[in-house]
């Protein structure tokens, strides 16, 4: 790892009982460390001791974690697990998150121009969206489904290429709670009936032209 005119070398055997209390350049997982250190009163002294700790306490660890990550929820926190074994344990049984939402939470606007993703097809202009982007075409399309009616009750189908339009449209159908199944434009409209009939969808988003077309008219 080069840093300025400093070469620092680490092993597993270093890395793993390096004390997570240096002067280490910012990590998410040092920022997390210490913020465990002040909730649990304890100075933890290798990543060794921590590790322990989150497997020994696993329920103040993972309480600390939604506590430090920002997630946005709804609902109790507590408990924390249902259980002691594996096989019936259920974690936050109280609690409930909106994957989108979360997915695309914006922080500041320094996090809002950063890239989300990128669009390419045949034919077609190259697409770049950044993050605050992506989140504003989210949002009006989501306005415009729940115009709709679209619920969680509500079965959405997609005929639709691999682009920025067919994202945008699966983020605001499932941030609504709406069930989501995929066909493929690349298909005939016989094999896409045969896998989309049984799902009997209330809403249908396509692409009406094969991403093939492009090339062919090139």
């Amino acid at each position: 790892m080069a840093r300025g005119n400093y070469t620092v070398t680490l092993g597993m055997r270093n890395l793993t009982r390096a004390s997570p209390n240096i002067d280490l350049p910012a990590t998410q997982l040092t920022e997390f460390i210490r913020f465990c250190e002040h909730a649990a009163s304890r100075r933890f002294a290798d990543y060794i001791e921590f590790e322990t700790f989150t497997t020994q306490n696993y329920r103040q660890f993972w309480r600390y974690f939604l506590d430090w990550s920002g997630i946005a929820y709804s609902g109790d926190p507590n408990p924390v697990c249902t259980a002691e074994d594996c096989e019936h344990a259920e974690f936050f049984p109280g609690l409930r998150l909106n994957l989108v939402e979360n997915l695309l939470s914006i922080r500041d606007a320094a996090d809002a121009a950063r890239p989300a993703l990128t669009s390419l097809a045949p034919g077609r202009d190259r697409v770049c969206l950044t993050r605050g982007e992506l989140r504003s075409r989210v949002d009006r399309l989501t306005s415009s489904l729940q115009a709709l009616g679209v619920s969680p009750e509500w079965r959405i189908a997609m005929v639709a290429q691999s682009d920025h339009a067919a994202v945008t449209a699966a983020l605001a159908a499932a941030g609504l709670g709406a069930l989501v199944a995929t066909g493929s434009s690349e298909l005939s409209g016989e094999a896409n009936l045969a896998r989309l009939a049984a799902f009997q969808p209330n809403l249908l988003f396509c692409h009406l032209q094969s991403p093939f077309d492009f090339v062919a008219r090139r």
